[in-house]
């Protein structure tokens, strides 16, 4: 907090009772995440980027949905239907059943052969393995024997070529392999096929997994969501592989429905079964009772039916006598052909070829080649003599083919003399056994009626078999399908929800980090972290000092550390209350916090207001005080004074450049101070200065390591407690604030130094719980006018860089 324009200390002592805890400040809270932006910033950078490589190679999860309707009017088996029919049931479709059987690992392992799910494909990247659908995937395992022992296995194979890959056993360990050609590894013979070129070096792994464990596992990923107040399943699916899914879908629905199909022609199927039990009694019955009219027809050589014997067998007569008259035209035929070609006038003509008979036989191929022989003549007679060469080769072929054309006209001829016999002799016994029919009538009546029945029966069998058959190869599934599957787009990982997360972890993490170092941090920062563990008056802060100087103050310095040293020497009078107060002691917790630099600051301080200052350094430990004046240590001091070896006039001596400022450093450093500092010379020193000096700034020992400032208690008027920012610790300002409440101390105040600008609060907090009202304190911000600029060293190195990336 800004310190240029705090108001002179108040002691109605305002504060509480210091707790020593930190209360929850949101405006402190939130100028310190300010103050710590980087750490933030860093940590929203690098939640960032987590989230992008989480999402980077992360496995995509895609959902694919549709939707099917389980028709009521649909029909089961022709019994079934009969069934309920006949009994006045009405069939009703249990949904909550269907959902279940659609969910069942039974039906989804009929998906899982159908598809081949239990082996997967995956392309192994240099940090992300991604499954590939089998479809596209450039090779595939065609056979892994035995396949007991192959399911739980996995390959890893890199193409080569288009002939050969290269099966990876291990980092060192390979096996050159040909596509469609078996290989063994592990005690089991696989066999891959190449079905598309791939790049060479392209890596596939290959897992065979339990078809039983990759049904469940599918059944489970399987989203089934019932419509209200209708028949339609909202399906929905999620796999890395959204076009796996839809097949999965399709392939189901196609299964469900072949399950719904078989379930529904089991009655059909047991119908059928019956009938055909029947059947083979009726058939056999059937065959007995024809059995007997057969042994009846052969004893007496009679046919079956008497009364209709006498018109068959005239149809049988007039059947012979077609065949009769086509055998002789047959013949006529072919003594007309022979005729043509042994008539001389006609040697040279086609043979006739439109007879069945001579097409039939051996005699048709030679007849074309003659026929052919004879067109080609013709044409050779229109172009040349008849003593061409060529002409007379024709007709020697053509009289070649004369002789074994005879020859098969007449082995022709005695074929059809031969079946013109047989036919004759069955036709005589036929008419002879027409006058015997109406002779055996009566004897047949009983037979014939026994067959007549069993031959009803049987076709009504067979007539119910087919209507029974028929109705079950028509069986239809009462499966709709009414929204085909979809992908519906990516749903894992979200992205904006992974972005939100890990920004949000990316900032609350080394946000918590900050609270809880501020939280358990017990270094003094500013004014409430004095005022939170001691009622001690606050003084006021002392800003660094940027140029490292020991004298910062002087009569023309208008820095706006000057002007804090000057509100100190202001907040001394105001605590005084007027009085004058001539022996101020400072002191710290431990070495190092600066109250020899307060100490030589507001002795000139004081003196610029014209009164006589000495600086006396009782620090008889660890003497700095000459040191930070001249440079070097005084071989003289106060020890010499208080043991007698010198007087106050051969000890003291003025501070060049300051005429109302003396010095009186510690000298030798003596083995027993406390003792020295309880001796009567101490008392005896102390009232000589008194004499000679409006002002006595004492420099003492740190009062948090030894006891020498309070041994000096009762030779002071006013004490001084210095601590240091970020450097001192609460726990001390326990001890301060019980030196306080048991004044053991007069007029103690707390003075907090080297501050350092932080954003929002400036140098700390104003004198006497007033907050500064000019931004960032002296020399920045609104305000600045009033003062001088200290130049500000700047100097680069790691460790002022490391300095700047702490938690403050």
């Amino acid at each position: 907090m800004d310190t240029s324009q705090s108001t002179p200390y108040s002691y109605s002592n305002p504060t509480p009772t210091p707790s020593g805890n930190k209360e929850l400040d949101i405006k402190y809270f939130f100028f310190l995440f300010l103050r710590n932006w980087y750490w933030l910033a860093l940590g929203l950078m690098v939640g960032y980027g987590i989230a992008w490589l989480k999402l980077r190679y992360a496995t995509n999860i895609y959902q694919v949905g549709g939707s099917i309707l389980l028709e009521d009017n649909a029909r089961s088996s022709l019994s079934e239907e009969l069934i309920t029919e006949k009994l006045g049931l009405e069939q009703e479709s249990n949904v909550d059943d269907q959902i279940q059987v659609l969910k069942s690992t039974t039906l989804m392992r009929r998906v899982v052969d159908s598809l081949d799910l239990n082996i997967t494909y995956y392309t192994v990247g240099r940090v992300k393995t991604s499954e590939m659908y089998s479809p596209h995937c450039p090779i595939v395992l065609v056979g892994a024997l035995p396949q007991l022992l192959a399911y739980g296995t996995s390959l890893r194979v890199r193409t080569l070529n288009d002939y050969d890959f290269i099966l990876v056993k291990g980092e060192n360990d390979t096996l050159t392999c040909h596509y469609d050609t078996p290989f063994v590894h592990n005690q089991i013979e696989y066999t891959i096929k190449r079905r598309a070129s791939s790049l060479p070096g392209t890596e596939f792994l290959i897992r065979l997994n339990y078809p039983e464990g990759t049904a469940a596992e599918y059944a489970n990923k399987l989203g089934i969501q019932p419509v209200p107040g209708s028949n339609v399943l909202n399906l929905s699916m999620r796999d890395p592989v959204a076009e796996k899914c839809i097949d999965v879908f399709k392939t189901l629905v196609n299964e469900f429905d072949r399950s719904q199909i078989e379930i529904k022609n089991e009655s059909g199927r047991k119908t059928l079964a019956f009938i055909d039990e029947r059947l083979g009694y009726i058939t056999e019955e059937l065959y007995l009772v024809e059995k007997d009219v057969e042994g009846y027809k052969r004893s007496r050589d009679l046919p079956v039916a008497i009364e209709s014997k006498a018109s068959e067998y005239l149809s049988k007569v007039s059947s012979a006598d077609e065949q009769l008259m086509e055998l002789d035209l047959r013949m006529a035929m072919l003594d007309a052909i022979e005729k043509k070609l042994n008539d001389p006038n006609a040697q040279n003509e086609a043979l006739p070829l439109s007879s069945e008979i001579l097409a039939s036989s051996a005699a048709a191929e030679i007849i074309k080649s003659y026929n052919e022989l004879v067109q080609e003549r013709k044409k050779l007679v229109v172009t040349a003599g008849p003593n061409n060469p060529a002409l007379k080769a024709l007709d020697r072929k053509i009289e070649e083919l004369r002789a074994p054309l005879s020859d098969n006209f007449t082995v022709i001829r005695r074929e059809l003399n031969e079946r013109r016999a047989q036919v004759s002799k069955r036709l005589k016994p036929i008419e002879n056994k027409i006058d015997a029919i109406p002779t055996y009538e009566r004897e047949l009546l009983q037979i014939l009626r026994q067959q007549q029945i069993k031959e009803q029966l049987f076709l009504f069998l067979l007539q119910k078999r087919e209507e029974t058959a028929l109705s079950v190869a028509a069986q239809v599934s009462n499966t709709r399908i009414l929204n085909p599957p979809v992908g519906q787009g990516l749903v894992a990982p979200d992205r904006r929800r992974t972005f939100t997360l890990y920004l949000f972890m990316g900032f609350l993490l080394p946000g918590l980090v900050v609270f809880l170092f501020d939280y358990f941090n017990n270094r003094i920062y500013d004014e409430s972290d004095i005022r939170r563990n001691t009622n001690t008056p606050f003084l006021g802060g002392i800003m660094q000092s940027s140029g490292g100087k020991s004298i910062v103050v002087n009569r023309s310095s208008r820095s706006a550390i000057a002007e804090m040293f000057r509100m100190l020497r202001t907040n001394l009078q105001y605590m005084a209350k007027g009085e004058p107060k001539k022996v101020i002691l400072v002191s710290s917790s431990v070495s190092g916090e600066g109250k020899s630099f307060i100490t030589i600051n507001l002795g000139i301080s004081i003196s610029l207001s014209g009164q006589k200052t000495l600086l006396l350094g009782l620090d008889i430990r660890k003497p700095k005080l000459s040191r930070y004046l001249t440079g070097q240590q005084e071989e003289r001091g106060v020890t010499n004074y208080l043991v007698g070896q010198a007087s106050l006039d051969e000890l003291i001596k003025p501070l060049p450049d300051h005429p109302l400022v003396d010095y009186l450093d510690c000298g030798p450093i003596p083995p027993n101070p406390a003792e020295l500092l309880m001796s009567d010379a101490t008392l005896q020193l102390f009232k000589e200065l008194r004499e000679r000096y409006q002002y006595i700034i004492v420099d003492t020992a740190p009062i948090g390591l030894v006891t020498d400032a309070l041994l000096l208690n009762k030779h002071i008027d006013q004490a001084i407690i210095v601590t240091r920012f970020g450097m001192s610790r609460t726990p001390f300002l326990r001890m301060v604030e019980d030196i306080y409440s048991n004044n053991k101390l007069p007029q103690m105040g707390v003075v907090l130094n080297g501050l350092k600008a932080r954003v929002g609060y400036g140098y700390g907090y104003g004198y006497g719980g007033y907050s500064s009202s000019y931004g960032y304190g002296y020399g920045h911000g609104y305000g600045s006018e009033y003062f001088d600029h200290e130049p500000r060293r700047r100097s680069w190195s790691w460790r002022n860089f490391l300095k700047r990336f702490r938690l403050k």
